[in-house]
């Protein structure tokens, strides 16, 4: 019993809300057991009157109880308010009805409260049961004021609290659903620290909850979410505070460990656990110098708690990795640094740790490739399905588009899916076929169409007529969230799918994201998003979006980093990992959004509209109380690697232009505080550097240049290496792009060494004066390089093992196939080796690939060349120049990638009117030569382009 006498002791007010439920006896029993004398027990009748009489329990002397409330039906925090209007000890708690203390729970905590007489709230540790009534875990952690804002440390059942603080003012919010109690307690603790005792006397039964704040059965996500948002609303300026010092004095201990300073970095993480108790990071910190100084066991400890207190970190993780190497743990090293290098960033040194273990270490537990190590499947391999046949007739095989079994739209469906021309126009039908074809008639389509080609037009028409596609013509350039956003008041169903025109659904996709939708109450739910070719295996593109939020004290705003999870695994190979939960955003190749946010909460902003607007609608569905979820069980396949034609170029480029962008990025950071610096959006602006430096073949992200429309003059034409890397420098090209310019110039060298053009000049002046031409009209540094070696095929030194290993050595130095560089040398090759009658005559030069166009620039450099150097007046005539029509169409091309002067330049050089050389002056050479071994004779190059295999 506890000791004293009872008369002297503080009274405490025990409050239960109750709605009558069956466990009460249970929690009134509990109480009734108390060894603590002076307890009176608050009843909160929150049903408005019809609560069932109390259950007959014996109370002992010193214990009474009453019910107060009934008079209307009580919310949780009206009836938790109730009860503190009724409290009359000097303590109070709280306890559910659905929950129990143990017997000595009161008495454990009053006699901590001795010795902290100024303490306005003492905690305990709390007993989790399951389902089946195990106890699952112990809960509570020290006092640490940066974490309170983000989530519980106790459960406040867990604590006992001095009245003062009514007196003081502190009430619970009304306008709460649920986490009244997380609110109650922020509350108090600006006026006083909590004071931590470790001691168990409090059991927590989630799984009987009805507030939706239990376990997984019972827990409200959306509701959770609305609360959340409010809380984080109200005590945004605390948490800023307290999160802005704890981030500094860790960092400062980090600057100290950088400098190897260890002592001090140990004193300063000392002081921020005194400042912060149990702080992650700290502890983190204080492992890390632990594992420095071989103290691993402490190290090891350290860590673990790191991570149960916040397993999201991933640094955490391999950290934890590293220790546990050191500690010969090789199994659970290699466990644990397999999840931390699913952040790409701890990829390399999660791989790094994997290949140090000892193998049998790693055969038990085989680490999942990298993107980068996975060996790609060649197309004239056998079929991995065992069907004798090589894959590309098998698996691989890459059929012509069939015309699917489709279904109608349903006007009068729960969904209104609409599609708008995300960055290219060729993929739209492909799309819209792969929709009507995998998707049951439960939805209503509308595609906004922004001056798409005619031929795509035309089969838009003829869709819209027989599946009862809604078609949109707009004239003005919308960006994809102004298309959206036009189309709004045209939509009454209960969801909206917007979906980009460059992805292919798989069946069931769009039920699956209904399913989700209904069965979580999301305000927003994508997909499964894959990407790939549409030919050969995809990998994923996103399993749902991470942002890492954090404060930042020199901008006075936030750091946000994003993360696509599961960022370019094979599906196959993280298939436990693909479940539907919960993520911070998802994308606009294929969204679906509760209608109602759209309209009545105006979720999409049209002044973000390059980059970002996903993830402002998904903060802005948050904000509102509603989450966003991913759906593993509906897949698209976004065909970011299909080839562009070449009138995707224009609306390409207005798509990711720097200036939208920057605009984009301006007032996303304005809206949401974000700073907006390189950690901020540093990932997002080299996206929209490199992802048009990849599609676009002029240089990414420079101002129409006026020389792109005049013609080359002879003396800009450059036939050394001097003189190409000078004219790269005048026309601004980067370091590492001159670095790349200079390797390709002396692979060009060295495979071309004694070889001389029929005119007598050296070989490697015509690959540079060709390169010279498209460094003159500003073009892609690959497509540079390529211009330089389109000869390494064609014209490289005899191999002792024949042209077949000629052209595998050529392949290697040109960096391997699929490298760009190379693809565009043999696509040059592949072009020069058609006979006339099996070329194809292009009647749309817009529906030409962009590296298609390319080879053909590649090819009108070549012959500029020829006639700016003079090489076509000395040389007999060539059969090999270009026809009136392949001319027309070299014209077409450079309009639409708007470098016209370049064909301009040819034609002009056809056009010399000049008298031609006396005969005897042309060197009587057909084709390329080079000098025997005595240099006695002339000896022509023989060619190795036709070693390749027919494609």
């Amino acid at each position: 019993m506890y000791p004293g006498n009872k008369l002297t002791l503080p009274l405490v007010s025990v409050i239960v809300r109750s709605i009558g439920r069956p466990e009460l006896g249970l929690a009134l029993a509990s109480i009734a057991r108390q060894d603590y004398p002076n307890v009176e027990v608050i009843v909160v009748d929150a049903t408005g009157g019809s609560h069932p009489p109390l259950p007959a329990i014996t109370w002992q002397s010193g214990h009474s109880i009453r019910i107060v409330g009934g008079h209307r039906r009580l919310p949780r925090p009206q009836a938790a308010n109730e009860g503190l209007q009724a409290v009359k000890g000097e303590w109070f708690c709280f306890l559910d009805d659905d929950d129990t203390y143990d017997f000595n729970f009161l008495s454990s905590m009053l006699s901590a409260s001795h010795a902290h007489p100024e303490a306005l709230l003492i905690y305990g540790r709390t007993r989790v049961f399951d389902e089946t009534r195990k106890v699952e875990k112990l809960f509570g952690s020290p006092f640490n004021r940066a974490l309170m804002y983000f989530g519980p440390l106790f459960y406040w059942q867990a604590a006992i609290i001095r009245s003062k603080v009514i007196e003081l003012g502190c009430r619970f919010d009304e306008t709460l659903e649920i986490c009244e109690d997380r609110d109650f307690l922020n509350q108090i603790a600006e006026h006083s620290n909590f004071v931590f005792v470790p001691v168990v006397g409090f059991n927590y039964h989630p799984y009987l909850g009805t507030s939706g704040t239990g376990s997984t059965a019972t827990r409200d996500i959306p509701r959770m979410e609305r609360s959340e948002n409010i809380l984080r609303s109200k005590w945004s300026g605390a948490s800023s505070y307290h999160t802005r010092r704890l981030v500094e004095m860790c960092m400062g201990a980090v600057r100290a460990f950088h400098d190897e300073n260890f002592a001090l970095s140990r004193t300063l993480f000392d002081k921020t656990l005194e400042a912060y108790p149990d702080d992650p990071s700290a502890l983190h910190g204080l492992a890390r110098l632990d594992l420095h100084d071989g103290q691993l066991a402490t190290a090891e400890k350290l860590v673990r708690r790191a991570i149960e207190i916040n397993p999201s970190v991933d640094e955490f993780r391999m950290t934890m990795a590293l220790i546990l190497e050191a500690s010969h743990k090789y199994e659970e090293a290699l466990a644990f640094a397999r999840q931390a290098g699913i952040n790409p960033t701890f990829q390399a040194t999660a791989d790094a740790l994997a290949r140090r273990l000892p193998v049998t270490a790693r055969a038990t537990l085989p680490v999942q490739p990298s993107a980068a190590g996975v060996q790609q499947l060649g197309r004239l391999a056998p079929c991995p399905c065992g069907s004798g046949r090589r894959f590309k007739e098998c698996c691989g095989a890459i059929r012509p588009n069939q015309e699917p079994t489709m279904v109608n739209a349903n006007h009068n469906s729960r969904v209104t899916i609409v599609m708008t021309i995300r960055e290219r126009y060729s993929l739209t039908i492909q799309t819209l076929k792969s929709i009507l074809s995998n998707t049951p008639p439960i939805f209503r389509l509308i595609f906004v169409d922004y001056l798409s080609p005619i031929w795509i037009q035309e089969q838009l028409e003829t869709l819209a007529r027989q599946y009862g596609i809604e078609l949109v013509h707009t004239e003005d350039p919308l960006w994809p969230n102004q298309a959206r956003i036009k189309i709004l008041d045209r939509i009454s169903s209960e969801y909206t799918v917007f979906i980009d025109n460059d992805v292919q659904v798989e069946p069931g996709w769009l039920e699956k994201l209904v399913a989700c939708a209904d069965e979580t109450g999301a305000g927003i739910v994508g997909p499964l998003y894959l990407w790939g070719d549409g030919k050969s295996a995809p990998k994923i593109h996103m399993a749902g979006g991470r942002l890492i939020i954090y404060p930042d004290i020199g901008c006075d705003g936030v750091i946000m980093e994003e993360e696509h999870q599961l960022f370019n695994r094979r599906p196959e190979e993280v298939q436990e990992q693909l479940f539907r939960k919960p993520c911070d955003y998802v994308e606009y190749h294929c969204m679906l959004i509760r209608t109602q946010l759209l309209q009545k909460h105006g979720l999409l902003d049209d002044g973000i509209v390059s980059v970002h607007e996903h993830i402002d609608a998904a903060l802005a569905a948050k904000r509102l109380g509603y989450a966003t979820y991913m759906e593993p069980a509906a897949r698209v396949n976004y065909l970011a690697f299909a080839d562009f034609l070449l009138e995707d170029l224009p609306i390409f480029r207005l798509r990711w232009s720097r200036e939208a962008g920057e605009q984009s990025i301006l007032n996303f950071a304005k809206k949401w505080g974000v700073c907006d610096d390189q950690r901020s959006f540093g990932g997002v602006r080299i996206f929209l550097s490199k992802h048009v430096g990849h599609i676009d073949p002029l240089r990414a992200n420079i101002p129409p240049c006026q020389e792109w429309n005049t013609t080359m003059r002879k003396e800009e034409l450059q036939q050394t290496r001097s003189g190409l890397l000078d004219m790269a420098i005048e026309h601004g090209y980067q370091a590492a792009e001159l670095a790349l310019l200079s390797k390709a110039y002396f692979t060009a060298q060295a495979l071309m060494t004694g070889r001389y053009r029929s005119c007598g000049r050296p070989f490697i002046n015509h690959l540079a004066g060709t390169a010279s031409v498209l460094l003159r009209y500003d073009f892609r540094i690959e497509v540079v390089m390529a211009g330089l070696l389109h000869a390494a095929y064609t014209h490289c030194p005899a191999h002792p093992e024949g042209k077949q290993a000629a052209r595998e050595d050529v392949c290697s130095k040109l960096g391997g196939e699929g490298n760009k560089v190379e693809r565009l040398v043999r696509g040059y090759t592949l072009r020069g080796m058609k006979s006339p009658k099996n070329q194809v005559e292009v009647t749309d030069a817009g529906r030409i690939s962009i590296f298609d166009a390319e080879v053909q620039m590649i090819s009108l450099a070549n012959e500029i060349d020829m006639y700016l150097s003079g090489e076509t007046r000395y040389s007999p005539p060539r059969n090999d120049e270009m026809t009136p029509a392949q001319l027309d169409v070299a014209s077409k091309i450079c309009e639409i990638i708007g470098v016209s002067g370049m064909s301009r330049s040819l034609q002009q050089g056809r056009s010399d009117n000049r008298l031609p050389p006396p005969f005897s002056l042309l060197t009587q050479q057909t084709m390329s030569y080079q000098l025997n071994r005595e240099h006695s004779a002339i000896m022509p190059c023989l060619t190795t382009s036709n070693s390749f295999p027919s494609e």
